[in-house]
């Protein structure tokens, strides 16, 4: 540009002179290129360092608001966190079950009702486990002993009571479970249906009036039997319609927690008739003689059972009454 102005000429007319004069004046004086550019470069930094400068400004305002945001939620979480933690915790040990655990005196029966309305009449010397309240899915129970249950019915939450070897599982109906000893237990149905599994997963149905037989954990026999004979024996009297004699001295040994023996000759004596087992042994022992025409003698905490040829020269009444 500068030489494009050096090159002009003027004449000596008014209005040349007057633009030669004013383009003199205006054409910067030893300005060089290299330094217009560098200052112009200086501007645009400055401008640039003072917009970023506005932006951090800005940002920095927004990050202290979220911050302090932050800080006020997170507080009132807490609070409420405080505030809450008791209730719920409240209603957690509401929810926990708690094992129940109950043993039946020998000589005596007790009636109990379970938290879901199931009813049962537990024999002398039985010992019985429950949770309350029963677990969601399935009510356990835990036996020892015999028992008498009346289940309420639930068609989504089977009741299963754990025996000595094997359970049984229903939804809700009448049965009685012995499970004294492993080596002789049994299982009967009054109504209804009920299904008894054992350890080795064998699994066995019962209709009303089936006994079911169970030695050491293992099905031995199913037989048909009067379903209310078994239920009246947890009422105190035991009703033995051709019960055999070392069934009978079997179910006294468990009630009364005595060892019995029983003479050879009358393994096989079948008897007739009711015991009441409320009353004392010595009074039970004498109906037993009086009913099987045997005399009971006790020696050593032991009862044997003998017939009366074999026997000492000892009544059954003083026998009974002078050593138990």
């Amino acid at each position: 540009m500068n030489k494009d102005i050096y090159d002009m000429r003027f004449d000596g007319s008014e209005e040349d002179l007057k633009l030669q004069d004013f383009i003199s004046r205006a054409e910067p004086v030893n300005c060089s290129n290299e330094r217009l550019t560098a200052r112009i470069y200086e501007k645009i930094q400055a401008d640039k360092i003072r917009q970023n400068r506005k932006r951090w400004r800005i940002v920095a305002a927004v990050a202290v608001t979220l911050m302090m945001c932050s800080m006020w939620l997170a507080l009132n979480i807490t609070q409420k966190q405080l505030v809450t933690t008791p209730q719920s915790t409240a209603h957690k040990q509401v929810q926990t079950s708690v094992m129940q655990e109950i043993n039946v005196p020998t000589g005596h029966t007790l009636q109990l009702t379970l938290p879901d309305g199931t009813r049962l009449t537990a024999n002398s010397r039985t010992q019985i486990r429950y949770a309350k309240p029963f677990d969601k899915h399935t009510r356990h129970l835990y036996l020892k002993g015999e028992a008498y249950f009346e289940v309420a019915h639930e068609a989504n939450r089977p009741f299963v009571v754990h025996a000595q070897g094997f359970d049984v599982k229903v939804l809700g109906t009448h049965f009685c479970v012995n499970s004294y000893n492993k080596k002789r237990c049994n299982v009967v149905l009054a109504e209804g249906r009920v299904e008894v599994n054992t350890a080795l997963n064998d699994k066995v149905n019962l209709q009303p009036n089936d006994c079911l037989n169970i030695t050491q954990g293992e099905f031995a026999s199913k037989t048909k039997v009067n379903a209310t004979a078994y239920v009246e024996r947890l009422k105190g009297v035991l009703p033995m319609e051709g019960m055999p004699l070392t069934d009978v001295v079997n179910y006294l040994e468990n009630y009364y927690g005595v060892n019995f023996q029983v003479e050879s000759s009358l393994c096989n004596e079948t008897l007739y008739g009711k015991l009441v087992t409320g009353a004392p042994l010595a009074d039970v022992l004498t109906s037993l003689c009086n009913i099987s025409g045997a005399v009971a003698e006790v020696k050593k905490g032991v009862v044997t059972i003998k017939k009366k040829s074999t026997a000492k020269a000892l009544t059954t009444h003083q026998t009974t009454n002078t050593q138990l």
